[in-house]
């Protein structure tokens, strides 16, 4: 991964924690190189190096999930499959079962479809939330409600718990239940 321009993409703390550990690599072979060759090291730029070495140390903390759950966050060929795994769980407990409260009631098909497309929509999380979601793994309601926006109006009580549950099981299916 190269990153030519800041801001350019959204990456997600697990990206960000494996360009530092590529970048910190890149550097010891750097060193090797030069030693090798007995020159002396290049030199980098403190400030650089004590960011590099601070942010890996807090994204492997404890306060983030990667570490805790390999098999969520690990997949290299395929980084967004646990966002995908955590949409399809959502559609599953909340968006399909939309479609049973409105059977039977006698509206019109189009008149139907734009009243349940109107309430599956709000209900589909953003790049956003799914990017802070992937980022925190929220383990309880407490920590999940301040990434949703317009949260209580969007989602019932049931339904957020059946989002904070399907996201335990998707980015802490590794951690102790």
């Amino acid at each position: 991964m190269k990153i030519l321009d800041a801001g350019s993409a959204a990456m997600s703390n697990m990206e960000v924690l494996l360009w530092i550990e590529e970048k910190r690599a890149q550097h010891s072979a750097e060193d090797a190189e030069a030693r090798a060759a007995k020159a002396k090291p290049r030199p980098r730029p403190k400030n650089f190096m004590d960011a590099l070495k601070k942010h890996q140390r807090v994204l492997k903390s404890k306060q983030y999930p990667y570490d805790q759950n390999p098999d969520a966050y690990s997949n290299k060929t395929d980084k967004y499959a646990s966002m995908r795994q955590l949409d399809e769980k959502i559609c599953e407990e909340i968006i399909y079962p939309l479609e049973e409260g409105y059977k039977g009631n006698g509206m019109k098909s189009d008149e139907l479809e734009a009243s349940l497309g109107k309430e599956q929509e709000a209900k589909e999380l953003t790049e956003t939330e799914h990017l802070m979601i992937h980022n925190l793994a929220p383990k309880c309601l407490e920590q999940f409600q301040p990434i949703i926006e317009n949260l209580d109006e969007r989602y019932t009580a049931e339904e957020q718990e059946k989002i904070v549950e399907a996201i335990n099981s998707v980015y802490r299916c590794n951690e102790a239940a």
